[in-house]
């Protein structure tokens, strides 16, 4: 899970130029605000479906097994391995639909003056 937050991480600080580019001056502070709102919703919304999908995955598994702690070990495994599927898919389609919809052309510059990275 850690390393799927890195991930999700890794294409959020590149999108952002993408979803920044174009906007006038005035307007920059609202369009970064709700990037990040954007992205924090989203991490809010993906984790309690992931936790969901974990927790049914482990749960099925209980209910259809004799209690040991065996099967709860397998349980953990099956819900993990659920939930990894599901993420993988849920990326897959995302990739797909952004092969689609995301612009292929250069960053348009931002109004203003640059800013130098301290």
């Amino acid at each position: 899970m850690i390393l799927l937050g890195l991930g999700i991480g890794a294409v959020m600080t590149t999108a952002i130029p993408g979803a920044t580019s174009g906007i006038h001056h005035e307007d920059s502070g609202v369009a970064s605000a709700l990037f990040n709102t954007g992205q924090q919703i989203g991490g809010s919304i993906s984790t309690a479906l992931l936790t969901t999908v974990a927790s049914s995955a482990a749960t099925d598994y209980l209910t259809s097994h004799r209690p040991s702690a065996l099967a709860a070990a397998q349980a953990g495994v099956e819900g993990y391995t659920a939930t990894l599927a599901f993420g993988s898919g849920f990326f897959v389609v995302g990739a797909v639909i952004a092969a689609f919809l995301a612009p292929n052309r250069a960053v348009e510059p931002s109004e203003g003056e640059p800013v130098t990275a301290h």
